[in-house]
Protein backbone atom coordinates (compact mmCIF):
# COMPACT_ATOMS: atom_id res chain seq x y z
CA UNK A 1 0.00 0.00 0.00
CA UNK A 2 2.97 2.70 1.04
CA UNK A 3 4.45 1.63 -2.56
CA UNK A 4 1.26 2.22 -4.34
CA UNK A 5 0.53 5.29 -1.84
CA UNK A 6 4.22 6.49 -3.43
CA UNK A 7 3.42 6.18 -7.07
CA UNK A 8 0.32 7.90 -6.70
CA UNK A 9 1.66 11.02 -5.44
CA UNK A 10 5.07 10.77 -8.06
CA UNK A 11 2.68 10.32 -11.24
CA UNK A 12 1.67 13.33 -10.74
CA UNK A 13 4.89 15.42 -11.32
CA UNK A 14 5.90 16.91 -14.11
CA UNK A 15 8.95 15.25 -15.90
CA UNK A 16 11.38 17.65 -16.73
CA UNK A 17 13.15 16.02 -19.96
CA UNK A 18 15.97 17.98 -20.79
CA UNK A 19 16.61 19.66 -23.88
CA UNK A 20 18.25 18.05 -27.15
CA UNK A 21 21.79 19.93 -27.41
CA UNK A 22 24.26 19.77 -29.84
CA UNK A 23 27.10 21.60 -30.23
CA UNK A 24 27.49 21.65 -34.00
CA UNK A 25 24.18 23.07 -34.28
CA UNK A 26 24.97 25.85 -31.78
CA UNK A 27 28.20 26.12 -33.44
CA UNK A 28 26.72 26.61 -36.88
CA UNK A 29 23.90 28.77 -35.23
CA UNK A 30 26.90 31.30 -34.42
CA UNK A 31 26.17 30.44 -30.42
CA UNK A 32 30.69 29.99 -29.13
CA UNK A 33 29.23 28.29 -26.10
CA UNK A 34 31.27 24.55 -27.27
CA UNK A 35 34.54 25.03 -25.62
CA UNK A 36 33.08 25.55 -22.44
CA UNK A 37 30.87 22.21 -22.89
CA UNK A 38 33.59 19.64 -24.62
CA UNK A 39 36.00 19.90 -21.72
CA UNK A 40 33.60 18.27 -19.44
CA UNK A 41 33.06 15.61 -21.69
CA UNK A 42 29.06 16.42 -22.45
CA UNK A 43 29.38 16.38 -26.08
CA UNK A 44 28.71 12.33 -26.22
CA UNK A 45 26.33 12.36 -23.68
CA UNK A 46 23.78 14.95 -25.09
CA UNK A 47 24.17 12.79 -28.71
CA UNK A 48 23.29 9.71 -27.43
CA UNK A 49 20.69 11.32 -24.53
CA UNK A 50 17.97 10.70 -28.14
CA UNK A 51 14.63 12.07 -28.19
CA UNK A 52 12.48 9.50 -26.98
CA UNK A 53 10.99 10.76 -23.56
CA UNK A 54 8.81 7.38 -21.63
CA UNK A 55 6.83 9.56 -19.04
CA UNK A 56 5.75 6.57 -17.37
CA UNK A 57 9.11 4.60 -16.94
CA UNK A 58 10.47 7.46 -15.72
CA UNK A 59 7.60 8.11 -13.09
CA UNK A 60 8.60 4.34 -12.08
CA UNK A 61 12.12 5.24 -12.38
CA UNK A 62 11.56 8.04 -9.54
CA UNK A 63 9.03 5.90 -7.56
CA UNK A 64 11.79 3.05 -6.78
CA UNK A 65 14.78 5.26 -6.12
CA UNK A 66 16.64 4.50 -3.60
CA UNK A 67 19.58 4.10 -1.47
CA UNK A 68 20.56 -0.04 -1.46
CA UNK A 69 21.22 -1.42 2.15
CA UNK A 70 23.84 -3.21 0.59
CA UNK A 71 26.27 -1.16 -1.93
CA UNK A 72 25.45 2.32 -0.70
CA UNK A 73 25.02 3.17 -4.05
CA UNK A 74 21.74 5.07 -5.94
CA UNK A 75 19.45 2.06 -7.43
CA UNK A 76 15.74 1.86 -8.83
CA UNK A 77 13.88 -1.47 -9.71
CA UNK A 78 11.54 -0.94 -13.08
CA UNK A 79 9.37 -4.17 -14.14
CA UNK A 80 11.89 -6.43 -12.53
CA UNK A 81 14.86 -5.08 -13.64
CA UNK A 82 17.74 -3.85 -10.89
CA UNK A 83 19.68 -0.94 -11.97
CA UNK A 84 22.49 0.61 -9.96
CA UNK A 85 22.90 4.32 -11.13
CA UNK A 86 26.68 4.45 -10.92
CA UNK A 87 29.56 5.78 -12.99
CA UNK A 88 29.95 2.13 -14.41
CA UNK A 89 26.43 2.53 -15.88
CA UNK A 90 26.98 6.20 -17.07
CA UNK A 91 30.13 5.09 -18.86
CA UNK A 92 28.53 1.49 -20.22
CA UNK A 93 25.71 3.63 -21.44
CA UNK A 94 26.98 7.38 -22.93
CA UNK A 95 30.44 6.06 -23.58
CA UNK A 96 32.28 8.69 -21.23
CA UNK A 97 33.87 8.53 -18.10
CA UNK A 98 33.36 11.93 -15.96
CA UNK A 99 36.52 13.61 -13.52
CA UNK A 100 36.46 16.11 -11.64
CA UNK A 101 36.81 17.17 -7.74
CA UNK A 102 34.15 20.04 -7.87
CA UNK A 103 31.37 18.84 -4.88
CA UNK A 104 28.01 18.95 -5.68
CA UNK A 105 25.82 22.17 -3.94
CA UNK A 106 22.82 22.39 -3.33
CA UNK A 107 21.76 26.31 -3.45
CA UNK A 108 23.76 26.86 -0.37
CA UNK A 109 27.25 28.58 -1.49
CA UNK A 110 30.03 26.24 -0.63
CA UNK A 111 31.88 27.63 2.04
CA UNK A 112 35.20 27.01 1.23
CA UNK A 113 35.18 28.11 -2.35
CA UNK A 114 37.74 30.17 -3.86
CA UNK A 115 35.23 33.13 -5.22
CA UNK A 116 32.00 34.16 -2.67
CA UNK A 117 28.31 34.36 -4.49
CA UNK A 118 29.54 38.03 -5.48
CA UNK A 119 32.69 37.64 -6.87
CA UNK A 120 31.44 34.69 -9.13
CA UNK A 121 28.54 37.46 -9.95
CA UNK A 122 30.47 39.90 -11.00
CA UNK A 123 32.76 37.31 -12.68
CA UNK A 124 30.50 36.20 -15.25
CA UNK A 125 28.04 39.46 -15.70
CA UNK A 126 28.34 41.45 -18.29
CA UNK A 127 29.80 44.77 -17.53
CA UNK A 128 27.62 47.45 -16.31
CA UNK A 129 25.30 45.01 -15.12
CA UNK A 130 23.49 45.75 -11.77
CA UNK A 131 24.35 42.56 -9.18
CA UNK A 132 21.31 43.91 -7.19
CA UNK A 133 19.16 42.81 -10.30
CA UNK A 134 21.07 39.97 -10.74
CA UNK A 135 19.43 37.60 -13.22
CA UNK A 136 19.17 36.36 -17.07
CA UNK A 137 19.79 39.94 -18.38
CA UNK A 138 22.78 40.21 -16.73
CA UNK A 139 24.75 38.12 -18.58
CA UNK A 140 26.35 38.23 -22.18
CA UNK A 141 24.38 35.94 -24.88
CA UNK A 142 26.90 33.07 -24.73
CA UNK A 143 26.69 33.09 -21.21
CA UNK A 144 23.09 33.58 -20.60
CA UNK A 145 22.48 30.29 -23.08
CA UNK A 146 24.80 28.39 -20.85
CA UNK A 147 22.77 29.34 -17.62
CA UNK A 148 19.89 28.00 -19.79
CA UNK A 149 21.33 24.97 -20.52
CA UNK A 150 22.14 24.26 -16.94
CA UNK A 151 18.28 25.01 -16.06
CA UNK A 152 17.24 22.96 -18.83
CA UNK A 153 18.94 20.04 -19.27
CA UNK A 154 22.15 19.85 -16.56
CA UNK A 155 20.39 20.42 -13.44
CA UNK A 156 16.67 20.55 -15.41
CA UNK A 157 14.17 22.46 -13.71
CA UNK A 158 10.40 23.24 -14.09
CA UNK A 159 8.92 27.09 -14.06
CA UNK A 160 10.21 30.44 -15.32
CA UNK A 161 13.82 30.71 -16.44
CA UNK A 162 13.33 34.36 -15.74
CA UNK A 163 15.82 34.00 -12.75
CA UNK A 164 18.89 32.21 -12.13
CA UNK A 165 19.87 30.41 -8.71
CA UNK A 166 22.83 30.41 -6.63
CA UNK A 167 23.72 27.10 -8.05
CA UNK A 168 23.42 27.90 -11.59
CA UNK A 169 25.53 30.48 -11.00
CA UNK A 170 28.22 28.37 -9.54
CA UNK A 171 27.65 25.66 -12.65
CA UNK A 172 28.61 28.72 -14.87
CA UNK A 173 30.96 30.27 -13.34
CA UNK A 174 32.66 26.37 -12.87
CA UNK A 175 32.16 26.03 -16.76
CA UNK A 176 33.88 29.40 -18.03
CA UNK A 177 37.06 28.33 -15.80
CA UNK A 178 36.51 24.99 -17.50
CA UNK A 179 37.11 23.11 -14.40
CA UNK A 180 36.36 19.65 -14.35
CA UNK A 181 33.18 17.81 -13.08
CA UNK A 182 32.24 14.39 -12.24
CA UNK A 183 28.35 14.77 -14.14
CA UNK A 184 28.08 11.66 -12.92
CA UNK A 185 28.00 12.29 -9.47
CA UNK A 186 26.12 15.49 -9.74
CA UNK A 187 23.49 14.02 -11.65
CA UNK A 188 22.70 11.27 -8.95
CA UNK A 189 22.58 14.05 -6.60
CA UNK A 190 20.39 15.97 -8.14
CA UNK A 191 17.96 12.72 -8.76
CA UNK A 192 18.31 12.28 -5.21
CA UNK A 193 17.41 15.22 -4.08
CA UNK A 194 14.26 15.22 -6.28
CA UNK A 195 13.06 12.17 -5.48
CA UNK A 196 13.27 13.63 -1.97
CA UNK A 197 11.26 16.81 -2.71
CA UNK A 198 8.18 16.55 -1.76
CA UNK A 199 6.08 19.70 -2.31
CA UNK A 200 3.89 21.03 -4.92
CA UNK A 201 6.04 22.99 -6.90
CA UNK A 202 8.61 19.65 -7.34
CA UNK A 203 9.32 17.78 -11.00
CA UNK A 204 11.29 14.78 -11.29
CA UNK A 205 14.32 15.58 -13.98
CA UNK A 206 16.57 14.31 -16.92
CA UNK A 207 13.34 12.69 -18.68
CA UNK A 208 15.33 11.36 -21.83
CA UNK A 209 18.50 10.92 -19.84
CA UNK A 210 16.79 8.44 -17.97
CA UNK A 211 14.59 6.98 -21.11
CA UNK A 212 18.23 6.54 -22.49
CA UNK A 213 19.36 4.47 -20.30
CA UNK A 214 16.20 2.43 -19.72
CA UNK A 215 16.50 1.49 -23.35
CA UNK A 216 20.14 0.51 -23.36
CA UNK A 217 19.23 -1.67 -20.89
CA UNK A 218 17.05 -3.28 -23.03
CA UNK A 219 14.21 -3.19 -20.45
CA UNK A 220 10.70 -3.81 -22.77
CA UNK A 221 8.84 -0.06 -22.89
CA UNK A 222 6.47 -1.57 -25.67
CA UNK A 223 4.11 -1.05 -22.91
CA UNK A 224 4.22 2.75 -22.19
CA UNK A 225 3.72 5.72 -24.67
CA UNK A 226 6.66 7.99 -25.91
CA UNK A 227 6.68 11.26 -26.82
CA UNK A 228 9.52 13.20 -29.24
CA UNK A 229 11.18 16.28 -27.57
CA UNK A 230 12.14 18.22 -29.97
CA UNK A 231 13.07 21.69 -27.88
CA UNK A 232 16.65 21.99 -28.98
CA UNK A 233 19.20 25.27 -28.74
CA UNK A 234 19.47 26.81 -32.91
CA UNK A 235 18.34 30.09 -34.10
CA UNK A 236 14.97 29.69 -33.39
CA UNK A 237 15.25 29.59 -29.79
CA UNK A 238 17.39 32.50 -29.76
CA UNK A 239 15.06 34.50 -31.38
CA UNK A 240 12.47 33.98 -29.39
CA UNK A 241 14.41 34.83 -26.19
CA UNK A 242 14.88 38.46 -27.63
CA UNK A 243 18.04 37.91 -29.63
CA UNK A 244 18.64 39.00 -33.39
CA UNK A 245 21.31 38.02 -35.27
CA UNK A 246 23.86 40.80 -36.40
CA UNK A 247 26.94 40.00 -38.64
CA UNK A 248 26.87 36.69 -37.28
CA UNK A 249 26.46 37.68 -33.65
CA UNK A 250 23.67 37.40 -31.59
CA UNK A 251 22.62 40.75 -29.66
CA UNK A 252 19.38 42.08 -27.93
CA UNK A 253 16.51 43.05 -29.85
CA UNK A 254 15.98 46.25 -27.85
CA UNK A 255 20.10 47.21 -28.04
CA UNK A 256 19.26 47.05 -32.15
CA UNK A 257 16.15 49.21 -31.95
CA UNK A 258 18.33 51.43 -29.62
CA UNK A 259 20.94 51.92 -31.82
CA UNK A 260 18.31 52.35 -35.02
CA UNK A 261 16.35 54.93 -33.08
CA UNK A 262 19.80 57.15 -32.03
CA UNK A 263 21.02 57.06 -36.02
CA UNK A 264 17.26 58.59 -37.18
CA UNK A 265 18.04 62.43 -38.32
CA UNK A 266 16.11 65.00 -35.94
CA UNK A 267 13.34 66.27 -37.89
CA UNK A 268 12.57 70.05 -37.33
CA UNK A 269 9.76 71.43 -37.76
CA UNK A 270 8.91 75.10 -39.12
CA UNK A 271 7.94 76.56 -35.88
CA UNK A 272 11.17 75.34 -34.26
CA UNK A 273 13.26 76.20 -37.23
CA UNK A 274 12.53 80.39 -37.20
CA UNK A 275 14.16 80.02 -33.84
CA UNK A 276 17.16 79.74 -35.62
CA UNK A 277 17.09 82.66 -37.93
Amino acid sequence: MEQKNRYESFKSLPIVPGRVVNLSQLRDSHCPVSPFLKPKKLSLLFTLCGLELFEEAVHLFYVNLCVSSDRGELETLILGNRLIINELLFEDVFGTKFFGVIPYMNDSWLEDFEVTLEGVKTTVAKPGAQLSEFGPLSLCFEHRILAHIIATTLLPRKGSMSNISNRDVFVLYCLLKKYRINWTNWFKEFMWEKAEEFNPSASLPYGLLISRILVDRLIDLSMFKHIEISATYDSHTFFSMGYVEVGNRWVKKDSVQERADAAKPTKIFAESAALFL
